[in-house]
């Protein structure tokens, strides 16, 4: 059964559950929650220089998957305006993805050491 409700920031989020139980004692079990993007977006984020690059500006109704790409020389650190090595979260090119909820993709940033390397991100 799947079935869509709104979450507490008014995104659409669509469960779908599986029905268990002995005829007593009934429970649904959430076996998928994501929430359904209102438009898809994907991008990639370059550095050119040392100063930590923003994200281009586009409106989030769900949650962005960023990764480092699989070219990068170096760490990549990604943040807030501002972002270092000292103080953003460090992705490497064979580190995993990480999800993040914002409403805007520009509220990002990404620094690194070596021009070239960056990352790429996908979401809604």
């Amino acid at each position: 059964m799947a079935f869509s409700i709104k979450d507490a920031l008014g995104a659409t989020v669509v469960r779908k559950t599986t029905v268990d139980g002995n005829g007593q004692h009934v429970h649904h079990v959430i076996v998928d929650s994501q929430p359904v993007p209102t438009n898809l977006l994907h991008g990639q984020v370059n550095t050119s220089s040392s100063n930590p690059q923003q994200f281009p500006a586009n409106a989030v109704s769900a949650k962005i998957e960023v990764r480092a790409l699989p070219t990068n020389v170096g760490v990549v650190y990604v943040g807030a305006s501002g972002v270092s090595a000292s103080d953003g979260f460090p992705l490497s090119a064979t580190s995993k993805p990480f999800q993040v909820v914002i409403s805007n993709t520009s509220a990002l940033y990404v620094f690194a050491a070596s021009a070239g390397d960056g990352v790429a991100f996908i979401g809604g």
